[in-house]
């Protein structure tokens, strides 16, 4: 394919804040896209703003979809839709998006988010289903090597290719300046998420209470949860060791990364979570799950720490040995040099050409 011709649709979800880790990686990958001179455009899918907020955009999308392809085809483009795509109906509204699409002329990619595809291949019937949610997209992307195995073993004739979710410009610009941290004095320990079930956060902060007095916690992030996590605290007595400051972005957000000795989220809800990226990028060693593609994202003993998320003991031995400040430091270390190699913006447009150049050339002449 001629990439100068291309102009990449990134098909997902858009808000005016981010409010999101797929909007954060949507947006990052357009800049990192833009930046090594590929075209792109968002073609927003979902907006997150109520029940309508979902099922609106969509309806939009799928109505204009053919002639935006088409208008880009007389002007001698070549159109590529990139849908990204979570769990269940998700999925399935992507996959109409391509299918008229792909009708009109365009190319099609789909790159999997939703952690919940796991559970899927693990039966028949879901297999199935997934298998025909993908048969409009010309080519399958998957976050880590893990999912790509996952993905061509419970599909056979499926081969993804992995383009993981890039570093943001600000949190790769932190990476490289690599400021050390061996800090002293009671323990920071940062959540930052969206305060729902299957994050880990209520598991962290059982850690951190049995902890001691000598570990504090900042729990960023708004949700359902929230609301459970102050009255967990009020029990406890906490409140002079562990804040929820809901919601944060920008440079409050990056402050925040700046402060912490710790970045913890060992929930198994995520495939590829932008807050553990950024974290990161920030010098923080994370503590995180050990299944599925985590490993990938977090080397254990050279980036972090993996544990069985289920289990609040395991968080707390985790942090026991992330007290000492050396210790912190080399992971710190370890954890910039890798956020760059894993999710920097060459790694990640390098593999986004290389699924740009796998599309067969039948739709490129206008």
């Amino acid at each position: 394919m001629d990439t100068d011709r291309a102009v990449i649709l990134l098909a997902g979800t858009h808000s005016r804040t981010p409010a999101g880790g797929v909007d954060v990686a949507l947006r990052a990958l357009r800049d990192a896209a833009e930046s090594a001179g590929l075209e792109c455009r968002r073609l927003v899918t979902h907006h997150g703003r109520g029940p309508w907020g979902k099922v609106g955009p969509w309806l939009a999308a799928r109505a204009g979809i053919g002639g935006q392809v088409r208008a880009l085809r007389r002007q001698g483009r070549i159109p590529v839709v990139h849908a990204h795509a979570g769990a269940w109906p998700s999925l399935l509204r992507k996959a109409e998006l391509l299918r008229a699409a792909r009708a009109a002329g365009a190319h099609t990619l789909i790159q999997l988010h939703g952690v919940e595809l796991d559970r899927y291949l693990d039966h028949p019937a879901g297999r199935m289903l997934v298998r025909r949610a993908l048969a409009p997209a010309e080519g399958v992307l998957v976050l880590t090597r893990w999912w790509a195995g996952r993905l061509a073993d419970a599909l056979p004739g499926v081969v993804p290719r992995v383009v993981p979710n890039p570093l943001p410009a600000d949190a790769e610009a932190e990476a490289a300046r690599g400021r050390g941290r061996r800090r002293e004095g009671p323990l920071s320990v940062l959540v930052l998420t969206r305060l729902i079930p299957g994050k880990g956060v209520m598991r962290t902060l059982d850690a951190v209470a049995a902890a001691g007095p000598d570990t504090r916690l900042v729990v960023a992030g708004d949700g359902p949860l929230r609301r459970g996590i102050q009255r967990r605290i009020e029990r406890g007595a906490l409140g002079d060791r562990v804040r929820v400051v809901g919601w944060v972005d920008g440079e409050a957000k990056r402050a925040l990364l700046r402060g912490a000795d710790v970045f913890c989220q060992p929930g198994g809800r995520d495939a590829l979570p932008m807050s553990i990226l950024e974290a990161l990028a920030h010098g923080l060693p994370v503590i995180a799950d050990r299944r599925r593609g985590m490993p990938e994202l977090v080397p254990d003993g050279e980036a972090g720490i993996l544990v069985d998320g289920g289990d609040p003991a395991a968080i707390g031995r985790a942090l026991d040995v992330l007290r000492d400040p050396a210790q912190r430091a080399a992971l710190g270390e370890g954890a910039r040099a890798h956020a760059l190699a894993f999710a920097g913006r060459d790694v990640v447009v390098d593999g986004l050409r290389a699924a740009l150049a796998g599309l067969p050339a039948a739709v490129d002449t206008p």
